[in-house]
């Protein structure tokens, strides 16, 4: 269901992930996140936004309660995940960006993921390159002055999330 025709199904599939990542959560990264990675740059947008919600929430998931908590807290590390699926998940947006895939039919859709993947990535703590966390704040920047409200809306939480996890300026 995750690639339903209804977007309401796909964000709710999403979720649904991010419920079973608590009961089984070296399966995630093992066998479902290497799997849902190649759908991010799909033609099909059921495919990308559903990989993209997918993604958000598992990472979200992985990273336990304290994800959750108010900044003040330091979230952990997601669990365990490898280089290469941090370094895989961590180009997600410079492909999709790179594709042109914001552009046409659902492309306030992708946005609206894309926004949730970064703030799902920053509650999660995702360890990222300060280059790479600058260029993806880049990304967060545009999304802010797209027209859209939804889309505004979902990069503003993006930014507040981004922003205290990987551009800390105090304690308050």
């Amino acid at each position: 269901t995750l690639f339903h025709w209804d977007v309401a199904i796909r964000e709710l599939s999403a979720r649904a992930l991010h419920e079973l990542t608590k009961l089984d959560p070296p399966l995630m990264p093992g066998s479902v996140l290497p799997t849902l990675l190649p759908f991010t740059t799909s033609a099909d947008l059921l495919k990308r936004h559903g990989s993209i919600c997918g993604i958000a929430e598992i990472l979200l998931g992985l990273a336990g309660p304290t994800a959750v908590a108010p900044a003040t807290a330091v979230a952990e590390a997601p669990r365990a995940l490898p280089e290469p699926l941090v370094a895989g998940i961590a180009e997600i947006v410079p492909n999709i960006e790179s594709q042109r895939l914001y552009r046409g039919r659902g492309g306030e859709l992708v946005r609206k993921a894309v926004c949730r993947l970064l703030e799902c990535m920053a509650l999660a703590a995702l360890p990222l390159t300060v280059k790479t966390q600058v260029r993806l704040l880049d990304s967060i920047d545009e999304c802010v002055r797209h027209p859209a409200d939804d889309v505004q809306t979902q990069a503003v939480a993006a930014v507040r999330a981004f922003t205290r996890a990987y551009f800390p300026v105090g304690t308050s």
